[in-house]
Order: structure tokens, then C-alpha cells, then sequence
């Protein structure tokens, strides 16, 4: 399974997101949308406008919400 959240450091919700991921222990790669590289590979992977997103085998979530990230996640 691969997952990727999409933030940004302004961004509260991003940092609780990726606060919930490593305390649940999913394995996930970080993309800091802050740089002009990677915001870039976010809007062409997930084509949203916002963060926090999180991406499981490329089903999106947008926003933090726990009980989404946990049916999309299979956990």
C-alpha cells in the first residue's frame, strides 16, 4: 500500500494529520507542498486545491478527518 500526505508547515490540520499517521504507525512518505517542485507533483497527483490530502494506492482524501483516513487506510 502506498501512502502519501500532502501539506504544507502553515498548515495546522496537516500537522495533525501527520501527527495521527505516526501514532497509528502507517508507514507514509511526507510531500511538503511549501516548495514550488512539489507543489507542483500535488496538484498533477491529486488535482485538489487544499490541504492536508492523503493518498492510499491514489484514492484521495481531502481534509483530516480520522474516521475517513481509517476506511481508506483498511485499519
Amino acid at each position: 500500500m502506498k501512502v502519501t500526505l500532502y501539506g504544507a508547515t502553515w498548515c495546522p490540520a496537516c500537522k495533525v494529520a501527520n501527527e495521527w499517521l505516526s501514532e497509528n504507525e502507517i508507514d507514509f512518505e511526507y510531500v511538503n507542498i511549501s516548495t514550488e517542485e512539489n507543489r507542483e507533483r500535488f496538484r498533477k497527483e491529486t488535482g485538489a486545491a487544499s490541504v492536508p490530502v492523503l493518498s492510499v494506492d491514489d484514492k484521495i482524501e481531502i481534509g483530516f478527518n480520522p474516521d475517513k483516513f481509517k476506511e481508506l487506510l483498511k485499519i
